[in-house]
């Protein structure tokens, strides 16, 4: 099912008129100055609360990821982008890639909460030990109590393959 989005009322060649795009740096500068305040050359995206690039286009804020596949392949996503290195600011065209939810949801960053430094891996206060588990299609597999750490992380490393978890899965944010 298509994602309704508003780009779909902007073409392509509208956006190639407006802006630039550098896939090797993810840098996108403006073609026109839409106002006094903006300048032929200037790089645009303002960075969002959640950490994406949005920017303004006829009085209407998008997220500038989007704006650049559509600009760069000319269709407007289906599904959700994902940016593989967790950088949401990182709009490389490498970094970028097409992902359903449930892909998404299998290459999270860190939680920032983690406490034991690996993603499903926690350690079991009465029991004295490390829990490992996984959460794939809304379901918690529960992946064993472990005495040892590093095996809990073993079997949590074996879920994710197993499961089909992204490499990138449960790791910080790469800048």
């Amino acid at each position: 099912m298509k994602r309704p989005d508003i780009l779909d009322n902007i073409s392509q060649e509208e956006l190639q008129r407006l802006f630039d795009y550098d896939p090797e740096t993810g840098v996108v500068t403006r073609k026109t100055a839409p106002s006094r305040r903006c300048k032929v050359g200037d790089v645009v995206g303002c960075r969002r609360p959640d950490g994406y690039l949005q920017v303004t286009i006829s009085g209407t804020p998008h997220l500038l990821h989007r704006v650049i596949w559509r600009l760069a392949t000319g269709d407007t996503p289906p599904e959700q982008i994902e940016h593989v290195s967790h950088d949401k600011a990182d709009n490389r065209r490498e970094n970028l890639r097409l992902a359903s939810h449930a892909e998404n949801g299998r290459n999270q960053s860190m939680p920032s909460d983690n406490t034991s430094g690996y993603i499903g891996v926690y350690r079991h206060k009465s029991a004295q030990k490390w829990v490992a588990c996984i959460r794939v299609g809304g379901r918690l597999h529960h992946l064993g109590l472990f005495a040892d750490k590093t095996d809990a992380i073993a079997a949590r490393e074996a879920a994710n393959l197993r499961f089909g978890f992204h490499p990138n899965h449960g790791h910080a944010v790469t800048a």
